[in-house]
């Protein structure tokens, strides 16, 4: 296994643990400056700032148990692809029942020196 491909692994790995502790500031650094976020059903999330102001309200209102099964990578030249399922159970902070989402994605990464970053991230449930 390629160097690249153990980092990009290792970020994966650090972006699961990131939304698990409701780290705002930690998962918007995971996006690249222009990123684009493409949520189910949803309008286009672009760049860090409208990140951070969509996700806020998320992390504010819920805890979270996310996990990933079945991850794939690809990685050639500083730029990779990974897919897979996920699970999010998202808890009220408040008290109540939880909700869950569950489905697939496709993330496409770009690597500056050893540090990855989510150039897009697809939520492609049921494409």
């Amino acid at each position: 296994m390629s160097k690249a491909l153990k980092l990009l692994q290792q970020r994966h790995n650090e972006w699961i643990e990131i939304v698990n502790r409701c780290d705002l500031e930690g998962y918007v650094e995971l996006l690249a400056e222009d990123g684009v976020w493409l949520p189910p059903g949803g309008k286009p999330v672009e760049g860090r700032d409208a990140f951070r102001e969509w996700l806020e309200p998320f992390f504010s209102r819920f805890e979270y148990d996310f996990s990933i099964t079945d991850a794939r990578f690809r990685e050639s030249g500083g730029r990779a692809i990974s897919k897979g399922k996920f699970i999010s159970v998202m808890t009220p902070k408040e008290g109540g029942d939880s909700m869950q989402h569950s489905g697939t994605f496709t993330v496409l990464w770009h690597r500056n020196g050893d540090e990855w970053y989510i150039d897009r991230y697809i939520d492609d449930t049921g494409l």
